[in-house]
C-alpha cells in the first residue's frame, strides 16, 4: 500500500526558506509590516541605516549583535583616550601657569584649557572667550550711584561686556562699564526738590493735580497701554476728572491711586509726542521726572501698602527707569511690584468662597499676566 504524500515533511530544494514569526518587532518592521529577526539592531534597519528602536521592550532581553557590541567597545575606547588626554593637557597647563592673581580675579575664572588651542593666539580669543566659559554674569559698583548692580547673563549689559570682550579693545574694568552705561540725568532727587514734592503732598490742593497735564494720560493710554493693558482706561480717567475737580476722595488725604496717578503722568511724558510749546514753559522730559519724583515721595508716605494700585504703581515706576535708560532701578521697582502682588495673591485663582467682585479679580487678573 502506498504511503500518503505529506507535503508538510517534504519540501521542494529550491523554495526560500520562511522565516518563522518574530515574537517582538522593531518599530521600523512593524510600520513597513517586515518580518523583524528580533535582533539589535535587526537586519532590516541595519541594511537601510535607520535606528533600531523596540518601543515598550525590555532591551536586556534582546540579541544583540556581536557588530553593534563591536561598535560600542571602539567608541568606549575612542572616549577614554579623549579624557585621557584632557587630563593630561590639564595637568601640564596648571603647572605652568602662576598661582597669583591680577586685578581681583580669583583663580576660579580662569578659562578652562583644551589640548591643541593655543590660548595666547589673538584669533583663538573670541572663542575660548569669559562669556563662553561660564562668565556671563556681570556685577561691580556704579561710581554714580555707589551702589552695587548685577545683570544676569540675559541682560542687554552682559550682552555689551561680551562685545567689549570679543572686540579689539583691551578688556576694561566691569565697573567702567556701568557707570559709562549709567543715565546721570535721571538721578534721584536732591534733598531740597525731595521735601518740595512731599510738601506739596502733604497739603493738596486741586492745582497740585495738575490739571493741565491731562494730555500726558491721553498719551500713555495711546501708547504704551496696549502693550501692557494694566489699567481699565474709563475707570481710571473718571477717578482722574473726580481728582481734578476735588471730588475724589483721594484728592483729600494720601493714597496709592495719587501715587499711581503720578507713575502714569511720568511714563505719559515720556513716552508721548513732544508738543511744540511746553506746558508752563517745561517740556515734557522735566515734567517726567518731576512726575517721578512726586510719585516716588508718595511710595514714601503710605509705606509698604498692599493693594492692586500700588502693584500697578511699582510697574509703572519700573517702565519710566526702563525708558530713562537706568535698568538697575527698574529690576528694583518691579521686584517690589511682583512681591507686593505675591503678598496679596492676586497670582492664584480665588477660592470658592472669596468675596471679591468680578471686576476686581478681572483687574487682578490683567495685572498679573
Amino acid at each position: 500500500m502506498q504511503a500518503p504524500n505529506n507535503h508538510h515533511s517534504a519540501r521542494n530544494p529550491g523554495q526560500r526558506v520562511r522565516r518563522p514569526r518574530a515574537a517582538r518587532a522593531c518599530d521600523y518592521c512593524r510600520q513597513k509590516k517586515y518580518k523583524c529577526d528580533e535582533s539589535y539592531p535587526c537586519s532590516y534597519c541595519k541594511g537601510r541605516g535607520v535606528e533600531c528602536v523596540y518601543k515598550g521592550q525590555d532591551m536586556s532581553k534582546l540579541r544583540v549583535t556581536p557588530d553593534y557590541v563591536r561598535k560600542l567597545e571602539a567608541q568606549v575606547k575612542e572616549l577614554s583616550s579623549r579624557i585621557e588626554a584632557y587630563g593630561i593637557a590639564g595637568a601640564s597647563s596648571i603647572g605652568g601657569k602662576p598661582t597669583g592673581t591680577n586685578s581681583g580675579t580669583s583663580t576660579l575664572d580662569h578659562e578652562p584649557t583644551q589640548p591643541g588651542i593655543n590660548h595666547g593666539d589673538p584669533a583663538m580669543r573670541s572663542s575660548t572667550s569669559p562669556w563662553e566659559t561660564g562668565q556671563q554674569e556681570v556685577s561691580g559698583v556704579n561710581s554714580h550711584t555707589r551702589g552695587v548692580e548685577f545683570y544676569g547673563s540675559s541682560s542687554s549689559v552682559a550682552l555689551l561686556s561680551h562685545i567689549q570682550r570679543t572686540g579689539d579693545e583691551p578688556e576694561g574694568d566691569v565697573s567702567s562699564l556701568l557707570s559709562t552705561l549709567h543715565n546721570p540725568a535721571f538721578s534721584p532727587a536732591e534733598p531740597q526738590t525731595a521735601r518740595e514734592s512731599r510738601r506739596e503732598i502733604d497739603y493738596p490742593d486741586t492745582s497740585n493735580w495738575f490739571p493741565q497735564c491731562r494730555g500726558f494720560l491721553e498719551a500713555f493710554f495711546t501708547t504704551i497701554h496696549y502693550v501692557h493693558p494694566i489699567l481699565d482706561k474709563h475707570i481710571f480717567l473718571q477717578r482722574c476728572e473726580s481728582l481734578w475737580s476735588g471730588n475724589e476722595a483721594d484728592g483729600q488725604q494720601f493714597s496709592s491711586f495719587t501715587a499711581l496717578y503720578f507713575s502714569v503722568l511720568s511714563l505719559g511724558a515720556l513716552v508721548g509726542t513732544r508738543s511744540d510749546e511746553p506746558i508752563d514753559g517745561i517740556d515734557n522730559m522735566q515734567w517726567s521726572r518731576k512726575f517721578f519724583e512726586k510719585a516716588k515721595a508718595c511710595c514714601n508716605q503710605i509705606g509698604m501698602v498692599t493693594d492692586l494700585e500700588m502693584t500697578q504703581c511699582y510697574f509703572i515706576l519700573a517702565k519710566v527707569c526702563q525708558n530713562e535708560l537706568h535698568p538697575h532701578l527698574s529690576y528694583m521697582y518691579i521686584g517690589l511690584a511682583i512681591r507686593t502682588a505675591l503678598a496679596m495673591g492676586i497670582n492664584r485663582e480665588p477660592g470658592t468662597n472669596s468675596k471679591k467682585s468680578a471686576d476686581l479679580r478681572k483687574a487682578e487678573s490683567r495685572t498679573w499676566w
